[in-house]
């Protein structure tokens, strides 16, 4: 099992538990938590842990090499990348209908992980702000809100957030989550603008523009592991 520990130096005085995987799971503690203490939750919650853990899908969406071919998370599939000569003097990966095509004027064998990582977080940054954009002004447009800008970033452990009821954030991971997911992250956090909580009123802006947000929610819930599928 994979065991991720946060520790927070705000006043945070109790631990929490958070599955994020079929194999993994994350803590967030008070900052000076001993390993005694943590082991001590852990020991107090596997059950728990182990019956979250099996309801859970494997992590079937990860960036991976299988013979020489890579495969990369996008749209909630598998997508195989495929490589293209150029002589430009700078690689990049392009979406052409919906297929990632990793354009080089190099071996394509001596491609690394590490290349791919750093031409896909461009290519999906400017993906979702394609797709965001005209989706959260139109919302917000519904609701009679607005917000200030749009950022996609890297976040270590949210998929999205609504900062002073103006800022809108995505993680640039939401590129591999299906449509439908994505569409139900935008609509939350739009939603935010109007209501910065999680009440009744709150879930029912959502539910107005999702019906099946909650499908959506447990996709998430399932799909952990890719929040941070871009921060190593």
């Amino acid at each position: 099992m994979n065991i991720q520990i946060i520790k927070n130096k705000r006043r945070k005085k109790s631990i929490s538990i958070e599955v994020i995987s079929s194999d993994a799971v994350r803590l967030r503690v008070p900052y000076r938590t001993g390993q005694n203490e943590i082991n001590a939750v852990l020991s107090k919650y596997e059950d728990w842990i182990k019956d979250r853990m099996s309801s859970m899908s494997p992590r079937e969406l990860v960036i991976k090499k299988h013979g020489g071919t890579w495969h990369i998370p996008f749209q909630g599939t598998s997508q195989l990348l495929e490589f293209r000569y150029t002589a430009r003097k700078y690689d990049r990966i392009i979406v052409d209908n919906n297929r990632l095509i990793y354009e080089t004027s190099k071996d394509s064998s001596i491609i690394t992980i590490h290349d791919i990582k750093k031409q896909i977080k461009k290519t999906y940054r400017s993906y979702l702000l394609t797709i965001i954009t005209p989706v959260a002004k139109q919302l917000s447009d519904m609701l009679q809100s607005s917000y200030e800008s749009i950022n996609i970033k890297n976040t270590r452990s949210i998929w999205g957030s609504c900062r002073n009821s103006k800022y809108l954030t995505f993680n640039i991971a939401l590129a591999c989550v299906p449509p439908d997911v994505l569409h139900y992250v935008v609509v939350h956090e739009v939603c935010h603008l109007i209501y910065p909580h999680h009440k009744q009123s709150f879930w029912r802006c959502v539910e107005r523009f999702d019906p099946n947000y909650s499908e959506h929610r447990q996709w998430l819930r399932s799909h952990n592991y890719l929040v941070t599928v871009f921060n190593n």
